[in-house]
């Protein structure tokens, strides 16, 4: 592995690590029709949105959808980057 591939792979696990430490969230509440969902945004994981207002009352969990892909491009990026830039 050569210092360019070195140099990838550290930013790109420091990325990971932030998109992981700030994941999207959402508001989730049960009406008639079933479960609804709405993005609460980007939050730290140890600081978690705080159901105000309309989503009062609203489960407030992790979007592992969106965030599973995030982390899915990001790796996926950095493997190509890694590959372009061998010897």
């Amino acid at each position: 592995m050569n210092n360019q591939q070195k140099i990838f792979v550290w930013v790109g696990l420091a990325l990971v690590a932030v998109v992981l430490y700030f994941p999207p969230w959402l508001y989730v509440w049960d009406n008639p029709l079933g479960k609804e969902a709405d993005s609460a945004g980007y939050h730290p994981i140890f600081n978690p949105p705080i159901a105000q207002g309309e989503e009062l009352g609203a489960l407030v969990k992790i979007d592992t959808l969106r965030l599973g892909a995030e982390v899915f491009v990001m790796v996926f990026i950095i493997g190509m980057m890694i590959m372009f830039f061998r010897n």
